[in-house]
């Protein structure tokens, strides 16, 4: 590694510990982040329904999980005879690309790329000397003679 290398790498690594203790500064630090992501990455549909598969808005479940919750409605239909029948509806955060996140940040998922050739086989290569080899001394003095007026 050159010195203009090593500075690079210290440059970098000094900004990534300024940001982190910025970050520490207002609160913001790993734990508190995965705080934050736990009831996305956990959350569940069971929290939220009966065993008759109605929506149970549970206050105390809900303040537990409301991260995870990504829409809220309450409805109320109002028959002719007066009587009400309220209904709630709710979405959850999709928590696949939260668990991704998680999984990518643990190093519990490796991205690979894989190249082929073609068919799947492997890559031909092929290797070219331009201009092609000489034979002869004779032939190397005319390449020379060829790259020096061509830079002229």
């Amino acid at each position: 590694m050159d010195e203009r290398q090593k500075i690079s790498l210290e440059s970098a690594h000094y900004a990534e510990d300024v940001t982190r203790k910025a970050f520490e500064k207002i609160g913001l630090t790993e734990l508190r982040l995965a705080k934050e992501i736990k009831p996305l990455a956990l959350s569940d549909m069971g929290d939220y329904l009966t065993k008759e598969g109605e929506a149970l808005i549970d206050p105390a479940k809900l303040r537990k999980h409301s991260k995870a919750i990504k829409r809220l409605k309450q409805i109320t239909k109002t028959f002719p005879d007066g009587s009400k029948e309220t209904r709630i509806e709710f979405e959850l955060y999709p928590k696949d690309a939260v668990i991704n996140s998680v999984a990518g940040m643990l190093g519990m998922v490796v991205e690979k790329h894989e190249h082929t050739g073609k068919g799947g086989g492997p890559i031909e290569t092929t290797f070219t000397n331009f201009p092609p080899q000489p034979k002869t001394i004779a032939e190397w003095e005319e390449q020379v003679k060829a790259a020096k007026e061509a830079k002229q």
